[in-house]
């Protein structure tokens, strides 16, 4: 297995944990790398979306590299509340991901970084919203180490 593969199945992991330990129940529809449409049925979802893995600098001794690898994880939601059905949902993926002080640590003593949220809506049935929500790992590897 590599790096990145082991990351991102702590990332589904967490997401997948059980919603007692939690404020808000995430939906039972959790999966990475899944490219269906979304039913109204199976709404809420949460697909979690592998992304590239970039060299950020080198050490001194041109051994050892920091990685930054990118994944997203998209909400979506069948709902007439639309927006505002989503938001316990964004804030609890948040809550899940987060390493205050990176305690749990991540595999690999990778420090994870929220970025950007992207929104989507599009009036239908149920609205259909759509949330984006950006995330980085930034960790050390050997160079040539997956």
């Amino acid at each position: 297995m590599t790096i990145a593969n082991d990351l991102m199945e702590e990332v589904t992991a967490r997401l997948k944990a059980a919603s007692g330990l939690s404020t808000y129940p995430l939906p039972a529809n959790v999966r990475r790398d899944h490219r269906v449409p979304v039913t109204l049925q199976k709404s809420p979802a949460i697909h979690i979306v592998d992304g590239d893995e970039e060299i950020v600098a080198r050490r001194k001794n041109d051994c050892d590299v920091d990685v930054r690898l990118l994944f997203t994880v998209v909400i979506y939601v069948r709902n007439d509340e639309g927006f505002a059905y989503a938001d316990p949902v964004k804030a609890e993926v948040m809550e899940r991901l987060k390493c205050e002080g990176q305690s749990p640590v991540y595999p690999h003593s990778a420090l994870i970084e929220p970025g950007r949220i992207r929104l989507d809506h599009e009036p239908a049935d149920n609205d259909a919203v759509r949330a984006e929500m950006e995330f980085w790992f930034l960790f050390s590897r050997d160079k040539w180490t997956l």
